[in-house]
């Protein structure tokens, strides 16, 4: 289950709770932040080293910033608005490359992003301006 770490007062918590509710996507809750448990952690800044809510947390997956949470939840399909590739595959794509590309990035093993990138890897274009060994 989705789990959501933040005070549901927080102005981009609440951006992240009526997405799920509009879509019907049952989540879990817990209370984090001002006032509450604090984002100050090791256990917290583990998974989001700014010490800011929101934080999710879904299979193992997890995400900081409310907009890109909120498109997360909201795509429901293989590319990053949902069934169909848009423009907004291009610049991610290439952040995505980036993100592959810089071998001295220690990055934990994401298998939702691998599955993004190696579809993206199937587009000509993106192998040439992309995926080009450039980071």
């Amino acid at each position: 289950m989705l789990r959501i770490l933040g005070r549901a007062n927080s102005f981009n918590v609440r951006k992240v709770l009526w997405t799920c509710d509009e879509i019907g996507l049952p989540f879990e809750r817990e209370d984090y932040g001002r006032g509450f448990r604090p984002t100050d952690t090791p256990e917290f800044l583990k998974l989001n080293p700014v010490g800011q809510v929101p934080c999710v947390i879904d299979d193992g997956l997890v995400m900081r910033e409310s907009h890109a949470i909120i498109r997360y939840l909201a795509a429901n399909g293989p590319y990053l608005l949902g069934k169909d590739f848009t423009l907004a595959d291009i610049p991610m794509g290439l952040v995505v490359n980036r993100w592959f590309a810089l071998a001295e990035l220690k990055r934990p093993e994401n298998s939702a992003v691998s599955r993004y990138y190696e579809l993206l890897t199937e587009r000509p274009a993106f192998r040439a301006h992309g995926r080009n060994g450039l980071p």
